[in-house]
């Protein structure tokens, strides 16, 4: 509206310094054309916008609540299992850790539905970011050697999101289809670029195969990566080893 007002101050000036009527029809209409064009510009911007939240939410539902979704489903598998033969004891226990992780989606869908984004993950130090994704998959036998360089915790909130996710979806993947028992999980922090890799040593796959397949883990980080301007790198071959190389920018927004 502020554009607007100037505009037609300017036309009302220029009237009363005697320009001719054609010539102020013209500017306005040059005027009006350049509106139409910044209300064009912004409505495609906010359409992309909206459009890469919903991609992000796509990603964050598949690399949180769908990921211990999954595993909740293994669980109660084994128990049905295991029911008729197994001690009341060890059922009970059994039925309390599926109703811990029923919990933590319940959290993780929560915290979705209130923001939609992630940037409460980045709140902490990056470094307990990474202990925590090192016990989770120590937890489900792979133990993670971590190296950590540089100050990944000066970078932008996308930056390290984008970071702690290829490591999250990494590690997920060794857990649950390499065979792996170790990895290595190395962040660095340089002064034009970041660098997320991880690295195991388990049965390995067809990486061509597996993106032709549309796996989601695997388009997902390359998206979060492909949208700060990034690369993201797959190596491995049956009988392995696997390694997921992501690189971004290092830039800072202009304050």
């Amino acid at each position: 509206m502020r554009l607007t007002v100037e505009a037609a101050a300017q036309h009302t000036a220029r009237l009363r310094a005697g320009a001719s009527t054609d010539d102020l029809i013209d500017s306005l209409l040059v005027e009006q054309a350049r509106l139409l064009a910044r209300i064009s510009e912004q409505e495609r911007m906010a359409a992309e916008a909206g459009a890469r939240l919903f991609a992000r939410l796509g990603f964050d539902l598949h690399d949180g609540p769908l990921q211990e979704i999954a595993a909740l489903t293994a669980e109660l598998r084994l128990l049905r299992a295991e029911a008729t033969q197994a001690s009341p004891e060890l059922v009970a226990l059994r039925l309390d850790d599926a109703l811990a992780m029923l919990a933590s989606i319940e959290s993780g869908v929560r915290g979705l539905a209130g923001a939609m984004d992630s940037t409460s993950l980045v709140s902490r130090p990056f470094a307990e970011l990474l202990r925590d994704e090192a016990a989770e998959a120590a937890a489900n036998g792979v133990e993670i050697a971590v190296e950590l360089t540089g100050d990944i915790d000066s970078c932008t909130p996308s930056q390290k999101i984008a970071l702690l996710r290829v490591v999250q979806e990494s590690l997920s993947n060794v857990a649950r289809h390499s065979e792996a028992d170790s990895a290595t999980v190395v962040v660095s922090a340089g002064e034009t670029e970041l660098v997320a890799e991880v690295i195991d040593r388990g049965r390995g796959f067809d990486v061509e195969a597996a993106r032709n397949a549309g796996r989601l883990g695997l388009v997902g980080m390359a998206e979060r990566i492909r949208l700060l301007d990034g690369t993201l790198e797959i190596e491995s071959r049956p009988g392995g080893p696997t390694s997921v190389r992501a690189t971004i920018p290092r830039w800072r927004p202009v304050s």
